[in-house]
Order: C-alpha cells, then structure tokens, then sequence
C-alpha cells in the first residue's frame, strides 16, 4: 500500500528527493521492526519448548519419534556393544533429508552405505514401506 502511494506521489510530480529518502527510511524500519518481533518470537518460543523444557519432553525441529528409531535400530543391530562392527546398511525414508541423511552420515556408524539393498547386510525403512524386502526382519518400528 505504502508503495502505490509512492507511486501515485511520483507520477503526479509531487515526490522528491527528501521524501524518497524519508520514504526508504521508514520502509526499512518498518521492515526491521516486524522482523525482530518474529525472530523473538521464535526465540522465545525455542527456549520454552527446548530449553526450559523437561528431559523427556524437549522439542526441536519436531522430528518426532526419529530418534527413538534410530535408538532401536542400533540397539537391534547391536552397534553399541563396544566392538567395531563391519557393516554395510541400505536406508530409504520418506523424507531424504534430514533423516536418511544424517542416519547415513552420523547415527549408523561405523556401518557403511550402500546404493542398492542387495549389496547391504541391513535395510532400514523409516517411514516407509520397503517394495520387495528380503531377508530376516530383526525390528519392526510403528
């Protein structure tokens, strides 16, 4: 709205340089006063629901039941016994990033990802339905 009055000032010859200058201003403090009322909200609103928040129920990013997933899947896999396993896992998810990602990169190590599920010693499925698995089911995550 701001803009089209502007608009309207310059065509009908009544804006200047002094009201073009007073004009940016006001647009930029308009602007950089509505963003530091959203990033405080978001702020705030982390540190409520992360921060401050009990053990069992802190929220960030909302990744829901990952975490517990991926818990499980290295509890049945047996990856945190103390012994370096070699192991190669195939993973599909429904959402490739972030969980297929970094379960490939951070959570599954020290197993290695393959490209295709024939080539692997384990297939995880997360938030998804595997098309023709084979193979021994060791966990089953709902």
């Amino acid at each position: 709205m701001f803009i089209i009055a502007l608009a309207w000032l310059y065509f009908k010859n009544k804006l200047n340089i002094k009201m073009a200058i007073v004009a940016a201003i006001a647009i930029y403090l308009v602007i950089a006063l509505r963003n530091q009322v959203d990033y405080s909200n978001v702020t705030i609103n982390n540190i409520k629901s992360y921060t401050l928040a009990e053990s069992g129920s802190k929220v960030y990013g909302n990744l829901g039941d990952y975490y517990e997933f991926i818990n499980r899947v290295r509890a049945a896999m047996k990856l945190d016994d103390g012994k370096q396993k070699v192991c190669k896992t195939y993973t599909e998810c429904l959402q490739e990033r972030p969980f297929c990602v970094h379960m490939n990169a951070v959570f599954m190590k020290p197993c290695e990802y393959t490209a295709t599920a024939n080539q692997s010693d384990y297939q995880i499925y997360y938030k998804k339905t595997p098309a023709a698995p084979f193979g021994k089911k060791i966990l089953e995550f709902n």
